[in-house]
């Protein structure tokens, strides 16, 4: 079916929705941060203004709605800011009675929240229509790339007749999230990662500086110079500390932990990596990885693939189960700070100022990155063809992972640098990003939030008395660590 929008119809929508916006726009805020998200119509219910049933409030059904087909209709619906989307749900009784189906904030969600892991989220309980079949119970068919020809169409027009949504809808219980309180509660959270509403909790207990933060869940994994790992429970407001441990005898430059398998991995001063079993009630080392002749300063393991970068130039690949090294990755003229690896794709970060990418099946380096003032690589993090640096010049380097420059290249390679970030004032030592959400730790005693997507920073988050030495980020959850030996854990859920 193909629908056109004559443009003196376009013109009077775009003035309609311009007054509804401001008249709206304050009232919509309030109810909707007072009654915990009821401004959007639950399944087969439709709200006034005063929160009533529609045949209590007064709709305007003689709108320019009204000359607007249902399919035009849903159409405009999914590109609406959500606060004027919430507006005229409030005013429209077509609009509210098309929003009580669940395929189209469904659709709102895929799109604007969670675009590439679908199956992450277990499916909202949908409603049906006592009239249609089993294949037939969603209204919509909707398109990922929309276009005239494939606009949604609803199955049942007569719907937009009833005087009451919930006598054309047979509901079922909500015994699971919907779609529409999934979209509300992502946009509750964009709002406060945008704002003020941020909670912070101060966790001491190492006696030295904090080296490397992880937060897994409810948990936390602190390592510190203090020669030790710590472990917490993070539960609300409160930060319990759960299991310390001992047994290296330098500082612990990094951790990594995987909670699925109760293992953390310890890398230290001391030359060794240690594996750890703390599962319930255990706090015991399993194993002790030597071969290393300088500081471990970066692990990560997968299965029973383990991969270390230290200060004596060099990487290397372990068997967890038989503790032996099977591989040892030669090249960087200087200390190997940060790793990483997916697949048969390794990545290291040098304070010979390179990024080095590896094939782990060859052994060989396939290409590298150079800093363009030449200082060391501090962190980094990659995810896909996107690459996250941290120099020590205080700027944050983002670069695309398939226009790597050959190892002979004398100059670097500044034409796969797709985006820069400056606002830090001394070294950067830390990063992570989750989407399109960046955080960052630098010796200005700073933790730095950003929007890779305006390459902007949108919150400085301060406390530390002296350079943020680790940082990470889960969902809303942010947390830092530093020289000061105080570790942040910052809240933005609301």
């Amino acid at each position: 079916m193909h629908v056109h929008i004559h443009s003196q119809h376009a013109h009077k929508f775009h003035v309609y929705l311009h007054e509804k916006r401001v008249h709206l726009r304050e009232k919509t805020q309030t109810l909707f941060h007072h009654t915990n998200n009821s401004v959007i119509p639950r399944h087969g219910e439709v709200y006034g203004i005063n929160g009533t049933h529609p045949e209590a409030s007064a709709y305007e059904d003689d709108s320019i709605f009204s000359y607007v087909p249902p399919e035009v209709l849903l159409h405009i619906m999914r590109y609406l800011p959500f606060l004027d989307l919430c507006s005229l749900i409030l005013t429209n009784r077509q609009l509210a009675i098309l929003a009580t189906t669940e395929d189209i904030w469904k659709e709102m969600f895929m799109e604007k929240y969670d675009t590439t892991n679908q199956d992450a989220y277990e499916a909202p309980v949908a409603f049906s229509r006592s009239s249609s079949s089993s294949s037939s119970s969603s209204l919509l068919s909707l398109s990922k790339t929309p276009s005239s020809s494939s606009l949604p169409i609803i199955t049942d027009l007569g719907l937009l007749g009833k005087a009451s949504p919930a006598a054309a809808l047979e509901i079922r219980a909500e015994a699971a999230p919907t779609w529409r309180s999934m979209y509300a509660n992502c946009y509750r959270r964009e709002q406060n990662w945008k704002g003020d509403a941020i909670s912070e909790k101060l966790v001491w207990g190492h006696s030295a500086g904090i080296w490397a933060v992880k937060i897994r869940g409810g948990e936390l994994v602190t390592a510190s110079a203090d020669c030790t790992v710590r472990t917490w429970e993070v539960h609300g407001k409160k930060v319990r500390n759960n299991k310390i441990l001992r047994g290296h005898t330098g500082v612990v430059k990094c951790i990594d932990y995987d909670p699925s398998l109760s293992r953390i991995i310890s890398g230290s001063c001391d030359g060794s990596i240690r594996v750890w079993d703390v599962s319930k009630g255990k706090k015991k080392c399993v194993e002790v990885l030597e071969g290393h002749t300088n500081w471990v300063r970066g692990v990560q393991a997968t299965g029973n693939i383990l991969v270390s970068a230290s200060s004596d130039r060099t990487l290397k690949v372990w068997n967890i189960d038989s503790g032996e090294c099977v591989q040892t990755f030669e090249g960087h003229t200087n200390y190997v700070r940060s790793v990483q690896f997916e697949d048969n794709k390794l990545v290291s970060g040098s304070a010979d100022g390179t990024i080095r990418v590896w094939d782990m099946n060859t052994g060989t380096a396939t290409g590298m990155f150079r800093s363009p003032s030449a200082c060391a690589v501090r962190d980094f993090q990659f995810e896909g063809s996107k690459l996250v640096s941290a120099f020590a010049d205080s700027t944050i380097r983002i670069w695309d992972l398939n226009q790597t420059s050959s190892l002979t290249a004398a100059a670097n390679n500044a034409s796969a640098i797709t985006g820069e970030l400056t606002g830090h004032t001394l070294p950067l030592w830390c990063l992570r990003f989750q989407g399109h959400r960046l955080v960052s730790g630098s010796a200005d005693r700073s933790v730095k939030v950003w929007d890779m997507r305006k390459m902007s920073c949108i919150h400085t988050l301060g406390g530390h008395s002296l350079p943020v030495w680790g940082v990470d980020m889960q969902d809303c959850t942010i947390v830092s660590g530093g020289a000061d030996r105080l570790v942040k854990v910052w809240d933005f859920s609301g």
